[in-house]
C-alpha cells in the first residue's frame, strides 16, 4: 500500500509468500483487529516514514517476526498486539511497545 490513508480492520490475511501487510512510502494507515498470520515474512512490515497506527491484532504464526518497521523515520504506534513472544518483534518496535 503506498500513500494509503485508509483503514485495514477485521481481516484474515494468511500463507502470503511476503509479509502479510507492508505498508510503504509516506503512508498514514490504520492498521486494527486483524488476523495475520502463517506468512512468510513479517505479519506487518512498515518502510519509509509512514505514520500508522497498528492495534489489536493477532500477529501470530509467522515464520518472520510479528511485527517489523524497516525504517528509522517511521514514527509508528503499535498496541496490544499478540504476538507468541516479545523477540517476534524487531529491535525498533519493542521501543514502541
Amino acid at each position: 500500500m503506498r500513500h494509503g490513508k485508509g483503514p485495514t480492520v477485521k481481516n484474515e490475511i494468511f500463507g502470503n509468500a511476503h509479509q502479510g501487510i507492508g505498508i510503504r512510502t509516506g503512508a498514514a494507515h490504520v492498521v486494527r483487529a486483524n488476523v495475520v498470520k502463517g506468512n512468510k515474512q513479517a505479519g506487518i512490515c512498515i518502510y519509509d516514514g509512514c505514520l500508522g497506527k497498528i492495534h489489536n491484532d493477532d500477529l501470530r504464526g509467522n515464520i518472520g517476526s510479528g511485527l517489523q518497521i524497516e525504517s528509522t523515520a517511521g514514527a509508528s504506534r503499535a498496541r496490544d498486539n499478540k504476538q507468541y513472544r516479545f523477540d517476534d518483534c524487531c529491535r525498533r518496535c519493542r521501543r514502541l511497545l
